[in-house]
């Protein structure tokens, strides 16, 4: 199957548009040739120019006003879902992303743009009722938000256009200009978006990408130019970063250990397991909240891990590019064998699988393990696995389900299935996780909702109206009206 088919490639028009000079040959391939790749690294001098350029580029959009910018943003939304094939193969091919999956991220995308839009007209004033005190009876004030001032984003491989749209199109819609350093496994995609962004933009370059190494991504979050940082990705790299830069706003979206805690009032069905079984092994697991961890009642457990270890059984490792695919390969041999590897430890300490996977090259397929007590240490269980990999582990009472739920330092979202209202108000309240998904997979994400984790998952929210909060400062007027 070479990479050339029309099936698998963007068309020649789309990757022309690019402004990337051998686009077609740096174009990836997750699937023929996982590991050929030779990060590119911008010159410095053409990160300089990025950088001289933000204040021109502030000033155009500042200079399109509100209207404006929502009609740049809701245009780029236009060309996305015009574009919805073209950018779900780039994406298939550089992430390894499975293309009814990549397709999705696209239509998502084109939400978030719209969103964006939206936001832009809101009137973000608040009147604050200040004659509440006595000896302000005559005092009145008013608050904005006011942009801090243009953003770099810095950007993971698994979501190369949507987690890029939740830091641009927020950043766009206030008027401050973005510099996105994406992962060298998909810089393409964000090209692609900035290509967009500027057919759309009258003639400014608002959205511009740098490809940097370590030395130079540092450069940029110590520059002063960007007083806004906002990462996704590992949690070791998101708080150095935030160490780093302690006098700048630094938001971080790290990484998750996403549980789902199986009440014995739910009645399994095979449905069920399917749904869990696309969320943990969905893109081969490379999602911050795909399922990790199905905690189960003595109730329920048997049923429930028949019902998810027959559908994980159905998944089939496929070609990215095939429409029907939803496991796909990983992004790397390397990521394929760290996986492995945290297998075998398990393997190693005891842990039984009522599914176990071998790898070959970058593709593995599904593993469930059964965790007992003296395994919850293991990476597996611990730490994020980013990869096909769901653990399940017994609790005798809700309890300590809600405790097995929190163990661990990430907290970004959790499951609870239950038919009891009372018990969703306890895990609401329990569960130390930024979100909570009643009755549906962890890996459930609204583009509009407040997204972001607790602990070491993270600092700050996605989310359009919500990033655009985390990008402003408050700035209030007072004054006293006179007397009648």
């Amino acid at each position: 199957m070479g990479t050339s088919s029309p099936n698998r490639t963007p068309s020649a028009d789309f990757l022309a548009r690019l402004g990337v000079s051998n686009a077609e040959e740096r174009l990836a391939d997750r699937w023929t040739s996982p590991d050929a790749l030779e990060p590119h690294v911008d010159a410095a001098d053409t990160i300089e120019g990025v950088l001289a350029s933000l204040g021109h580029e502030q000033r155009a959009l500042t200079a399109m006003g509100p209207l404006g910018r929502a009609a740049m943003l809701h245009g780029v939304a236009r060309g996305l879902r015009e574009g919805r094939r073209d950018f779900a193969l780039l994406i298939a091919r550089e992430a390894g992303k499975p293309l009814r999956l990549a397709e999705a991220e696209v239509d998502r995308a084109a939400v978030t743009f719209d969103l964006a839009a939206e936001e832009t007209l809101r009137d973000d004033g608040t009147t604050l009722a200040l004659e509440r005190v006595a000896v302000h009876a005559s005092l009145r004030g008013e608050v904005r938000r006011v942009a801090r001032g243009p953003v770099l984003a810095i950007t993971p491989f698994n979501f190369p256009l949507n987690l890029v749209a939740h830091k641009v199109a927020p950043a766009l819609a206030l008027g401050m200009p973005v510099v996105v350093k994406p992962s060298p496994h998909t810089p393409l995609t964000a090209h692609a978006l900035a290509s967009l962004v500027s057919a759309h933009a009258g003639g400014a370059r608002p959205m511009r990408v740098v490809e940097a190494d370590l030395a130079a991504t540092l450069a940029l979050v110590d520059d002063a130019r960007v007083p806004v940082v906002s990462f996704t990705g590992s949690a070791a790299a998101g708080w150095s970063l935030k160490a780093r830069a302690p006098k700048k706003r630094v938001l971080l979206e790290l990484g998750g250990n996403a549980p789902a805690v199986i009440g014995d009032d739910v009645t399994v069905t095979a449905a069920l397991g399917q749904a869990l079984a696309a969320s943990a092994f969905g893109y081969a697991g490379q999602v911050c909240i795909s399922l990790q961890r199905l905690i189960t009642l003595p109730s329920t457990h048997a049923a429930i891990v028949d019902a998810v270890t027959e559908a994980a059984r159905a998944l089939v490792i496929e070609d990215p590019c095939t429409a029907t695919s939803l496991l796909g390969p990983l992004v790397t041999t390397a990521a394929a064998t760290r996986v492995e590897n945290a297998l075998d430890a398990a393997t190693r300490a005891g842990a039984d699988f009522s599914l176990r996977a071998q790898r070959t090259g970058n593709r593995l397929g599904p593993s469930i393990a059964m965790i007992r007590s003296e395994h919850r240490a293991l990476p597996l269980v611990a730490e994020e696995v980013f990869g096909p990999v769901l653990c399940v582990q017994s609790a005798q009472t809700w309890d300590e389900a809600f405790a097995l739920a929190n163990e661990g330092p990430f907290g970004l979202q959790a499951s609870v299935f239950t038919d009891s209202f009372s018990r969703v108000r306890e895990a609401f309240a329990k569960l130390a996780f930024g979100g909570i998904v009643v009755n549906e997979a962890p890996s459930l994400r609204s583009d509009a909702q407040p997204y972001g984790g607790m602990g070491e998952s993270g600092d700050g929210r996605e989310g359009v109206r919500f990033a655009m909060n985390d990008f402003t400062d408050s700035k209030i007027l007072l004054w006293r009206e006179p007397p009648a």
